[in-house]
This record gives structure tokens, sequence and C-alpha cells, in this order.
């Protein structure tokens, strides 16, 4: 079984933790994979390197994922 967040219960910079759908409280770690997905020049994940735009992090409650707003504005403007 796939388990999924439940609910976010702290954010620091590069760090979530969360309690997932099978009642565990997980530490999510972030620093070195957003480093990582951030070297390609037109990465969105560079804006991630913010901490202030880290700390925004959101859980999406239907698909029980993490997201960023700034990626849906993203979107939204590439679509307009």
């Amino acid at each position: 079984m796939l388990h999924r967040i439940r609910k976010i219960i702290s954010v620091a910079p590069y760090t979530v933790v969360c309690e997932w759908t099978d009642g565990a409280i997980r530490s999510i770690k972030m620093a070195q994979k957003i480093k990582e997905w951030s070297d390609e020049p037109q990465s969105i994940y560079k804006q991630l390197l913010d901490k202030n735009v880290f700390l925004q992090v959101k859980l999406d409650t239907e698909s029980k994922t993490l997201f960023w707003e700034i990626w849906l504005r993203c979107a939204i403007l590439l679509e307009t």
C-alpha cells in the first residue's frame, strides 16, 4: 500500500515533518534533492532554494502530496 501525507506537522528550511496515512511521523529532508533538481538552467526547483519560498509548502488534501503555490501561479500564467 502506498502511504500518503495526512498532514504537515512542521516546516523548517528544506525539511518538512509530516504525519502519513499509516500514522507514522516522518521528516522529509529535501535539501540535497532540491540542489540536484536545480542543476538545470530552466529548473523550476531553483525557486525552492529561497528559504522563504520553501517555507510556503502546502498539503494538497486531495492527492495528499506537498506543493508550492508559486508553481500553480506559473502554470496559470502559461495557460493564459
